[in-house]
């Protein structure tokens, strides 16, 4: 090869291989997949469980709450949903907490929801399964405590780390 062919394969050479680095340096990164794929999607999914036709639901054979697995048609954003039906039955009863101790954090906005609840919302959501209206101002003086309880928190710990949702 002469000289001047052998320049014009090196200046070739140079602008392809300069071409593929600078290609390859401003080529975007891959998108990111996670396992959190609810993440701005909370609305839709919430949607969806609510409205989604729910086609089997299996029996979880783990723990003593018998949970149960319900399954949702291919395709939308949850395939299926896992939940557990529990007593509720303690909510009613006499002016106790036994577990205030392990109340550390909680949801801004079910907080916002527990603070708004009064006695007329209570009794109407309530009513078909509740006689009378001792058991609802117990729930409500329950509501105060927790609420209470929640207020202290935050002034202590800082709102960030009670209310981290």
């Amino acid at each position: 090869m002469n000289k001047p062919t052998l320049t014009a394969v090196a200046v070739l050479a140079t602008l392809a291989l300069g071409a593929q680095v600078s290609a390859q340096a401003v080529a975007p990164a891959p998108a990111s997949v996670g396992a959190k794929t609810w993440v701005g999607h909370c609305a839709e999914i919430e949607e969806y469980l609510r409205t989604a036709p729910i086609e089997r639901v299996e029996e979880v054979p783990l723990g003593v709450t018998k949970p149960k697995r319900a399954f949702f048609a291919p395709g939308g954003p949850v395939g299926s949903v896992t939940f557990i039906l529990i007593d509720h039955s303690r909510a009613f009863a006499a002016n106790t907490m036994p577990f205030e101790k392990q109340m550390t954090r909680i949801d801004r906005e079910m907080f916002a929801k527990l603070k708004a609840l009064d006695e007329a919302g209570l009794k109407k959501t309530v009513r078909p399964w509740v006689l009378g209206d001792a058991p609802v101002r117990e729930m409500l003086k329950r509501r105060d405590k927790i609420v209470a309880h929640f207020e202290k928190l935050a002034r202590e710990r800082g709102e960030a780390a009670v209310f981290p949702f």
